[in-house]
């Protein structure tokens, strides 16, 4: 199941590529051409980066677990191609996934690393920290200075 939907992935992206490849020989626009739904021209690019979100966990999943045929060898090129397709997607929706997505990596690590102490300071301090943001960066600042 795993390697068929990584398969599938990968089958999709290929097919998104040739989409992108002809588009570019009609429009010579390649940013246009690469990225986003001429890229991911079978579903949204949202879809796509949860399809690839999905299946690096499954992958990384069955490494962990020991599964027979998951091995580095093969899944961190995978992995590396996984990464560059994610970046032609250029979804919004995708992006703020892959943030919560290591938000919530990032909190499991400082939990277990530093103990509830830390990890509940964190959860308090860092969201005022976030503050000064709205402050400092223009376009935010515009909105809500």
């Amino acid at each position: 199941m795993v390697l068929g939907f990584t398969a599938g992935i990968i089958a999709v992206s290929i097919i998104g590529f040739a989409h992108a490849t002809q588009t570019y020989g009609k429009t010579g626009q390649l940013m246009a051409s690469f990225t986003t739904s001429n890229f991911s021209n079978i579903h949204h690019p949202s879809y796509l980066c949860v399809f690839i979100l999905t299946a690096a966990a499954l992958l990384w999943h069955g490494y962990r677990r020991q599964w027979h045929g998951f091995s580095l060898k093969w899944i961190l090129p995978v992995y590396v191609y996984f990464f560059l397709i994610y970046g032609l997607c250029l979804s919004l929706a995708g992006i703020l996934l892959l943030f919560v997505l290591a938000g919530i990596l990032t909190a499991r690590w400082v939990y277990y690393r530093f103990g509830k102490k830390v990890f509940f300071g964190a959860v308090i301090v860092l969201p005022a920290l976030c503050v000064p943001l709205f402050l400092i960066v223009p376009q935010m600042k515009q909105q809500f200075g």
